[in-house]
């Protein structure tokens, strides 16, 4: 059994990549780009169709431009530890 947890101690445990598949989909296309948590919502429900009357037309996670530094969360981001491997021939 193995477990994955989220945790704040490593930068991997916060650095995720995020992708979008199909079964129609016609091409492989990389978008790079930093999304924080904050967005992720506003991205949830432009992929759903939700609206909100605080947010009448939500951004996508995956056309918009990137998000604005934060600086205060990029300095967190940035000083923590790189993640030790895991051997998972051991569990």
């Amino acid at each position: 059994m193995m477990r994955l947890l989220h945790s704040p101690v490593s930068r991997q445990h916060r650095d995720i990549p995020l992708f979008l598949t199909s079964s129609d989909a016609k091409e492989h296309r990389t978008v790079r780009g930093l999304r924080y948590g904050s967005s992720f919502l506003e991205g949830f429900m432009e992929w759903t169709g939700v609206s909100t009357r605080e947010i009448p037309r939500p951004r996508s996670l995956f056309l918009a431009p990137p998000d604005t530094p934060q600086p205060e969360a990029e300095r967190m981001r940035l000083l923590r530890p790189d993640d030790p491997s895991a051997n998972i021939q051991s569990h």
